[in-house]
C-alpha cells in the first residue's frame, strides 16, 4: 500500500513536468540522475559528440565560449551552468538557444559544464556535455623589500588567490627560481644591483595565453621599499567588541606581531595578542567596548632593525541620546600624539587628525561633514520620522621615522531606529475617584525630557494581564467613566509627538478600592495612587447622609491593607464612607465611596393620656430611625375590633380621637408592619393603654 502511494505520487509529478515542458516548446525532463552521465547503461540518451567547442576549453577573465551543433537535430537548447541537477530545479540551468556565452571573471579558478539537449534526426531525445575552465585574470600575490637597495627579499604567501601550480621568480641576470605551490608560504633573499628588473610569474597546468600572470618591478634609489612598506590602511570597529585592521606589508613567513593596548598613554611591546599576522584583513577582539584601544604592528629583524607601524586607536561611539531636537553622541577621539613605541624624540614624528561625521537615513541617503569635536561630544539635528545611523571617520596623516602614513579609522555604527525607538515617557501622575461624578480621574504632568510638541496623550487601563488603550486626550488629564466597579483600577499613560513617535508607557498608578459587603466593617487593600510620590497620610471620612459634609473618623500615616469598624450610632438610614490619601506635596486621592445600611430600630410607647397635663404623653407616636424604612403601616382597633386609626407614615401622631371625638379610656390593640430598605419585612402587634 505504501509503495503504491509513492509510485502514484511520482507518476503525477513526472506527468506534470512533461506537460509543462511541451507547453514551453522543448523537451525538458526532470530526471534525478546527472544528464551528463556518460555510462549509457545509466543514461542511454547521452551522445558524446553532440557539439564542438569553437574556442579553447580554458580561458581567462571575462571569457566567451562559442559552440557548434554537430547533430543537425531539432529543439536544440544549451545550459551553460549545468551542475547535475534536474533542469527544473535551478534558474541558472534554464536552457537557451544561444551558441555562445560569456563567463564573467571569477574570483578563483572555476569549472563550468555545458549541457546540450534536444532531439536528433531520428526524433530521439539526446544529451551531450563539455567542460570549460575559466581562470581569474590575476597576477601572483607577493611582496618584496630591500635593504640599502642591494639586498632583495621576495615573499609569496599561502593565499586563496594564489591558485597557480608553480611560480617563477626572475632574480635578474637570467637567474630563474621555480617555486611550487606546495612550497608556500615562501620567502628568500639575494644580493642585487640597483636598476635591475625582477619579476614573479604564476603558471597553471593549462595556462591560457590570454591570462596575464606576470608582475615585474625594478629596484632603484627612487622606489626603495615602497611596495613592501608596512602600512595600516584602515582600522574599523565592525561591532562594539571587534576591530578589523586592514594593512599592507611583507608576506615574510614570520609575519607580523600585533600588540593591543588600552589608550592610556603607554604601549607594551612585550606581549603580543596575535603573531604571524599576514597583510590583508585581521579581526581583533576588544576586552571592553566602552574604552579605546591602540594597535601596533611590528616585524622582527629587518635591515638590521625592527619594522614597526605607528599606533592607531579605535574611536568608539559610547552613547547616542536624543531629546527630539538634537542627537547627542559621545565618543573617544583619536589622540594626536604618538605613544613612545620606539623611544623616538618628538621631532621624528608628527600626526594630524581630521574628523568626519557620516550619517545616513532609512533610505540610505549618506551624508558627511567635517567637524571639530576633540572633546568627544557631537550634537547633530534630530531628523523627524526617520531612522538615522552614525559613524565617525578619522583620517590620521603624518610621518614617523621618515615614513609617511595616511590611515582611516572608522568608529562603530550606532543608530536610532524609527521602528523601535520610543522617547522617554511621563513619570509624574496620580489617580483618584471623583468627588462629584461617578468616574476615575487620572491627572499627570508631562515631565518627559523629549522636546518635540505632543500630538496626543493616551490612557491605558489594566484589563486582565495587559494594559489596553481606553482613551486619548489633548490635555493633561483623563476621566474614566467605564472603570471596573468591583476592584482597584490601574492606569498608565503615554504620548505621541508630532513626529509620530510613541513614548514608553508611564509607571502604573492604581485607585484605592474600599469595600464593605454590607457588613459593619470597612476593608481595603494597599494601592499606589501616586507616582513617584508616596502616601504620607490617610484618613477615613464619613459623609453626612443629609448634608454630604465629610468628617474624619480615623487618621494614620502607614497605609497598608486593613479593616476598620466605624461607629454607626449617629447614622439615620445609611452610613457613607471613603478613604482620602495625601502625598508629600498635598495632592489628594480618594477611594470609591461605600454605604453601610443602618438596621431599623423603633420604640413603641405602651400608653398615653390625651387629656393629661404632660405634653409628651398627650399623643401616641413612634420613635426611631425612620429613614431606614421603605414602607410602613399601623392599624389601631377598639375593644370590639373596629379600626379607629391608620397611618402609612412612621412619623405619625395620634391624639386619641376617632371621628372628631376622644375615645374612651381603655386598652386598644394595634398591628404594625414595615419593610426596610434592605428588603426585610417585619410584622408586630401589641396594645396601647389610654388613660
Amino acid at each position: 500500500m505504501w509503495n503504491g502511494m509513492v509510485e502514484l505520487h511520482t507518476t503525477k509529478i513526472n506527468f506534470l513536468t512533461i506537460s509543462i515542458s511541451f507547453l514551453l516548446g522543448f523537451p525538458l525532463f526532470s530526471f534525478s540522475q546527472n544528464l551528463c552521465e556518460t555510462d549509457l547503461s545509466k543514461n542511454p540518451n547521452y551522445q558524446a559528440d553532440g557539439f564542438e567547442l569553437l574556442t579553447p576549453e580554458t580561458g581567462c577573465g571575462q571569457y566567451t565560449v562559442k559552440l557548434n551543433d554537430k547533430t543537425g537535430g531539432t529543439n536544440i537548447k544549451y545550459s551553460y551552468y549545468y551542475q547535475g541537477e534536474a533542469l527544473t530545479d535551478s534558474d541558472s540551468s534554464l536552457p537557451v538557444n544561444n551558441t555562445q556565452n560569456t563567463y564573467f571573471e571569477p574570483e578563483k579558478t572555476s569549472n563550468y559544464t555545458i549541457l546540450q539537449f534536444g532531439q536528433n534526426n531520428a526524433g530521439e531525445d539526446f544529451y551531450s556535455c563539455k567542460n570549460v575552465t575559466v581562470y581569474p585574470n590575476s597576477k601572483p600575490k607577493f611582496s618584496f623589500s630591500t635593504c640599502n637597495n642591494n639586498v632583495l627579499e621576495i615573499s609569496i604567501p599561502l593565499d586563496s588567490t594564489n591558485d597557480f601550480e608553480f611560480y617563477e621568480i626572475d632574480w635578474g641576470n637570467a637567474n630563474i627560481q621555480t617555486v611550487n605551490k606546495t612550497d608556500l608560504p615562501f620567502s628568500d633573499t639575494t644580493t642585487v644591483d640597483e636598476g635591475q628588473t625582477f619579476s614573479v610569474e604564476g603558471f597553471r597546468d593549462e595556462n591560457p595565453s590570454s591570462c596575464i600572470s606576470k608582475s615585474s618591478f625594478q629596484i632603484d634609489s627612487n622606489s626603495g621599499q615602497k611596495e613592501s612598506l608596512l602600512s595600516i590602511e584602515k582600522l574599523e570597529l565592525i561591532d562594539s567588541k571587534t576591530a578589523e585592521l586592514s594593512f599592507t606589508g611583507s608576506y615574510s613567513s614570520s609575519g607580523y606581531s600585533l600588540f593591543l593596548n588600552e589608550n592610556s598613554g603607554t604601549i607594551d611591546l612585550d606581549n603580543s595578542v596575535l603573531n604571524n599576522v599576514q597583510p590583508g584583513k585581521v579581526q581583533i577582539s576588544l576586552p571592553d567596548e566602552s574604552k579605546s584601544f591602540c594597535i601596533t604592528l611590528a616585524r622582527g629583524e629587518v635591515c638590521g632593525g625592527q619594522e614597526r607601524s605607528p599606533d592607531f586607536c579605535t574611536t568608539p561611539i559610547t552613547s547616542l541620546d536624543t531629546d527630539g531636537i538634537n542627537n547627542s553622541l559621545e565618543f573617544i577621539p583619536h589622540k594626536n600624539e604618538f605613544y613612545d613605541i620606539i623611544s623616538l624624540i618628538p621631532s621624528f614624528g608628527k600626526r594630524e587628525n581630521s574628523l568626519e561625521l557620516i550619517y545616513w537615513d532609512d533610505i540610505n541617503n549618506k551624508n558627511d561633514s567635517t567637524i571639530n569635536a576633540s572633546n568627544g561630544q557631537i550634537t547633530h539635528p534630530f531628523l523627524c520620522e526617520k531612522s538615522i545611523c552614525y559613524q565617525l571617520k578619522t583620517t590620521s596623516k603624518g610621518f614617523l621615522a621618515n615614513k609617511i602614513f595616511e590611515t582611516i579609522i572608522l568608529s562603530n555604527v550606532i543608530c536610532i531606529n524609527d521602528s523601535s525607538f520610543s522617547p522617554e515617557g511621563i513619570s509624574d501622575l496620580y489617580s483618584s475617584f471623583s468627588q462629584t461624578e461617578n468616574k476615575v480621574d487620572i491627572i499627570f504632568q508631562d515631565d518627559s525630557d523629549w522636546l518635540p510638541l505632543r500630538d496626543n496623550y493616551y490612557l491605558y487601563r489594566e484589563i486582565g494581564l495587559d494594559y489596553e488603550l481606553v482613551d486619548s486626550s489633548k490635555v493633561l488629564s483623563f476621566s474614566d467613566y467605564l472603570y471596573n466597579e468591583s476592584s482597584s483600577n490601574c492606569y498608565k499613560v503615554n504620548f505621541k509627538d508630532v513626529c509620530g513617535y510613541n513614548s514608553v508607557l508611564s509607571p502604573e498608578v492604581c485607585t484605592i478600592y474600599l469595600e464593605t459587603d454590607f457588613s459593619t466593617e470597612l476593608t481595603w487593600e494597599t494601592a499606589k495612587p501616586f507616582f513617584p510620590k508616596i502616601i504620607s497620610n490617610f484618613e477615613i471620612l464619613q459623609i453626612n447622609e443629609f448634608t454630604e459634609a465629610q468628617t474624619s473618623i480615623y487618621n494614620g500615616t502607614n497605609f497598608v491593607s486593613d479593616t476598620f469598624e466605624p461607629n454607626l450610632d449617629d447614622a439615620e438610614s445609611e452610613a457613607h464612607f471613603l478613604i482620602k490619601v495625601t502625598n508629600s506635596i498635598g495632592q489628594d486621592s480618594y477611594s470609591n465611596p461605600v454605604t453601610i445600611p443602618i438596621k431599623t430600630k423603633l420604640f413603641i410607647p405602651n400608653a398615653f393620656s390625651p387629656n393629661g397635663n404632660i405634653e409628651k404623653t398627650k399623643d401616641f407616636r413612634l420613635f426611631g430611625n425612620f429613614g431606614t424604612l421603605q414602607s410602613f403601616n399601623i392599624n389601631i382597633y377598639n375593644k370590639w375590633g373596629a379600626l379607629v386609626f391608620n397611618s402609612t407614615s412612621p412619623a405619625f401622631k395620634w391624639d386619641g380621637t376617632f371621628k372628631g371625638q376622644t375615645v374612651s379610656q381603655g386598652v386598644y390593640p394595634y398591628t404594625l408592619s414595615y419593610t426596610s430598605k434592605k428588603g426585610e419585612i417585619t410584622n408586630l402587634s401589641g396594645a396601647i393603654n389610654i388613660f
